[in-house]
C-alpha cells in the first residue's frame, strides 16, 4: 500500500512539474537516469525526504484477542526492535513508553550464558 502511495504521489508531483514547464524556451530531459533529467530530480527528492523523515517511533495498539494494549518500538528502517508486555489499559501502555524513553539510554549490557 505505501509503495503505491509513493508511486502516486511521485507521478502527480512530476506531472505538475511539466504543467510549470516553459516549453517554448527549454527541452526538459526525460531520462531517469540523466542527472539533469526532471524525473531523475523528482525521484532522488521523493527518496531523499522519505528517508529524512523516517525516525524511531513507538507503535500503540490493542490485541483483538487478549484487550491487553502493547507498544512496538520501530527503528529507523521500518523494522521491530521491541515489543512490550501486555497492559490492561492504554494509559499504562503510555506510561510504559515513558519508562522505556527514561530508562533505556541508561541500561548496562548484561550478556546472559
Amino acid at each position: 500500500m505505501k509503495i503505491i502511495i509513493k508511486i502516486k504521489k511521485f507521478f502527480k508531483e512530476t506531472i505538475n512539474l511539466f504543467k510549470e514547464a516553459d516549453w517554448d524556451n527549454q527541452q526538459i530531459p526525460l531520462n531517469m537516469e540523466d542527472p539533469n533529467s526532471i524525473f531523475y530530480n523528482n525521484l532522488i527528492g521523493q527518496l531523499n525526504s522519505e528517508k529524512n523523515m523516517r525516525k524511531p517511533k513507538f507503535e500503540l495498539f490493542q490485541s483483538k484477542l487478549t484487550r491487553e494494549w502493547y507498544f512496538n518500538l520501530i527503528a529507523q528502517n521500518g523494522k521491530v526492535i521491541a515489543t512490550s508486555e501486555g497492559y490492561h489499559s492504554k494509559q499504562a501502555a503510555k506510561r510504559g513508553i515513558e519508562s522505556v524513553k527514561k530508562n533505556a539510554p541508561k541500561a548496562a549490557i548484561i550478556e546472559l550464558n
